[in-house]
């Protein structure tokens, strides 16, 4: 094969890895291949002209990002990567294989959200929404029996209202020891 350089004409080739006349893009390499200057993508992406960062995302859509062992050369779907917030704790904000922001639903106990009640819990509901059903009658909502002003107190347990109340029992005299 014969190659033209400065305006001269030669009939042999330069060798493969032989440097040649760049494109200016910092994520190729230019380089002979095969007798011809070849700029092949060396780091990140070469998508639509310029040079992408490995792991860097489409600006118009978050699920879309350049990941060369996906392609070098075009946008990858980022399937299961996080996308944006949609401010609902009981869903999952995850991009699918259509590269599309899904906002999955959390399943049914998956924790949100507490209420400031002891006597329920707090929940999602396997719906998108944060729930807060009651305890059982007689679940603790105080650890501990807690000794004040030289008194020990039975521990605390919910109702069947929901309401936390000294778990059956009186007061007593702390102990001193």
């Amino acid at each position: 094969q014969s190659y033209c350089l400065k305006g001269s004409c030669t009939s042999t080739s330069k060798s493969d890895g032989t440097p040649c006349s760049s494109d200016a893009l910092d994520c190729t390499t230019d380089a002979c291949r095969k007798g011809k200057c070849s700029h092949e993508v060396s780091q990140g992406c070469l998508i639509s002209g310029s040079c992408v960062k490995e792991g860097g995302k489409n600006p118009s859509n978050e699920c879309l990002g350049c990941d060369s062992s996906q392609s070098a050369l075009g946008w990858s779907v980022l399937a299961q990567a996080i996308c944006s917030d949609d401010g609902n704790e009981c869903t999952k904000d995850q991009c699918s294989t259509q590269a599309q922001c899904l906002h999955l639903y959390k399943e049914k106990g998956a924790l949100c959200s507490p209420d400031s009640n002891a006597c329920t819990s707090d929940e999602c509901d396997g719906a998108g929404k944060c729930s807060h059903p009651l305890k059982s009658e007689g679940s603790f909502c105080s650890r501990i029996s807690y000794c004040s002003e030289s008194l020990v107190c039975p521990g605390k347990s919910c109702d069947k209202y929901g309401s936390c109340t000294l778990a059956g029992g009186t007061c007593s005299v702390c102990n001193q020891t």
